[in-house]
């Protein structure tokens, strides 16, 4: 890098994601927000920088957990009786079928790991059976 560099090449560092996460810089330019999450812990979330006529920094909440605002998107916003909803499941359109599909994995422990990575907390209770 130093050489490119010495060279008139424009070269930095590649960085990893925890070096990004834990970059004191981009948090207090407000590019990155540690938030506590109820289930594991501190999360860093991304947020704008950006603030109009000295407007506070939004507020930054963590996700809820896989499917717990089903009954209120399906039932409340979309008028789906229960019946319909189990249909949804059954189908596996809605529910834990659908993490089953997206952590098409033989190895449980290896599905969870990933359903960590992606969504940020613990994968729900049998979601890979």
């Amino acid at each position: 890098m130093a050489a490119a560099q010495r060279s008139g090449v424009p070269a930095a560092p590649v960085r990893d994601l925890e070096e990004v996460v834990n970059d004191l810089h981009l948090h207090e330019r407000g590019m990155l927000r540690w938030v506590d999450h109820p289930e594991v812990g501190r999360v860093t979330l991304p947020s704008s920088p950006l603030r109009f006529g000295g407007a506070p920094a939004p507020d930054l909440v963590p996700s809820s957990r896989h499917n717990a605002d089903e009954a209120e998107v399906l039932g409340g916003m979309l008028g789906m009786s229960d019946a319909e909803r189990e249909a949804l499941r059954a189908a596996g359109a809605a529910g834990l079928a659908v993490v089953s599909g997206i952590c098409a994995e033989p190895d449980p422990a290896a599905a969870a790991a990933r359903y960590v990575r992606a969504f940020g907390h613990p994968l729900p209770e049998g979601a890979t059976s």
